[in-house]
């Protein structure tokens, strides 16, 4: 089955951090923890200048993995402890896995991704009803999207070239082809629980009635635009995900502008309380949870007439009390699912 439809591609502007109004920056206040056992206890990994480096938040350790000598490109976790990644040898990819909760793992190659960097390389994804791992390649670059997925068999060790995308330079629409990949599992957020609207965003799950979750939002200083270029515009505000306790929810608000769409992540309890608007881009991917109820992100650390450049960007970790706590200035990463 597949379907053509002329694709709008979301960039987002940059939303003003600020928790209950305050920014909370500084170390996690909780108790030091235990360093975890193995592998498959750490919480993500992260990778930079090439090498993986396994995160446990509670402890705040951080483990580089020297066992593994080539460039690691990106990696992705399966619901059996272990990681797949891809690494690079001169340019040619391959992909390796590790098994996490062995006593002393080391990386296994599975096979020739039959691909180089020259190709654009994008994310692992991963089918595991199906048995397969993913590459996305061939990005389409005028709409910021892939056109391919490279996928490895791990019964078979095949791997074969599928098209999800095709791009038409004449009508300028693309031609996408139904491939079921996913990135990573989130709770998923029942949207008969919530509604919205031009700026608004009701949660409609509590028992004294309907709870307005964006009534906190300062829309001028998220947009940098004006009261009154605002009342010309339409702000959609829509839900993305829910934190593993269930009385959170992530939330994004945008501007469709053309084949731009501007916009930051939010934060709020499920009773309207504790508000926090990300210092983020939605271009960089959405923030993901970990399973005490911390979120990681890719924290901006710029303004909004800023470039998006590497140097102002950190990879941080908001916990339930909202404290930010930045790690690194790597964007690579990967949370363990739970």
């Amino acid at each position: 089955m597949k379907k053509t439809i002329i694709l709008l591609m979301a960039f987002a502007a940059i939303g003003m951090m600020s928790c209950n109004g305050t920014p909370q920056k500084g170390n996690d206040p909780t108790p030091q923890a235990v360093k975890p056992a193995s592998l498959s206890d750490y919480d993500m990994v992260i990778m930079e200048a090439g090498q993986l480096l396994f995160y446990h938040n509670a402890s705040g350790e951080c483990l580089p993995f020297t066992a593994e000598t080539d460039s690691v490109v990106n990696a992705i976790y399966d619901s059996h402890n272990t990681l797949y990644y891809t690494v690079s040898r001169n340019r040619a990819l391959s992909l390796k896995s590790l098994k996490l909760d062995e006593t002393d793992p080391q990386p296994n190659e599975l096979a020739d991704w039959k691909l180089t960097l020259d190709d654009d390389i994008g994310s692992l994804v991963l089918n595991e009803a199906e048995n397969e791992v993913a590459i996305q390649c061939h990005a389409i670059p005028l709409y910021n999207t892939f056109g391919s997925f490279m996928v490895y068999n791990t019964e078979t060790h095949d791997v074969a070239l599928e098209t999800e995308t095709t791009f038409d330079e004449e009508t300028g629409e693309l031609e996408y082809f139904d491939i079921d990949f996913v990135a990573k599992k989130m709770l998923e957020v029942d949207e008969n629980l919530f509604e919205s609207g031009d700026k608004t965003l009701y949660y409609l799950g509590d028992s004294n009635g309907p709870v307005c979750l964006s009534d906190q939002l300062n829309y001028t200083a998220m947009f940098n635009k004006t009261a009154e270029e605002l009342d010309n515009e339409a702000v959609l505000t829509m839900p993305a995900s829910l934190n593993p306790q269930g009385n959170k929810v992530l939330f994004y608000s945008v501007i469709p502008d053309g084949i731009f769409t501007h916009g930051p992540y939010n934060v709020v309890n499920l009773d309207g309380s504790n508000l926090c608007t990300l210092h983020t881009d939605i271009s960089f991917g959405m923030p993901t949870w970990l399973k005490d109820g911390s979120l990681v992100f890719i924290l901006f650390d710029g303004g909004p007439d800023d470039d998006y450049v590497a140097e102002k960007m950190h990879l941080a970790i908001m916990n339930p009390e909202g404290v930010i706590k930045e790690l690194n200035p790597s964007t690579n990463y990967v949370v363990k699912p739970f």
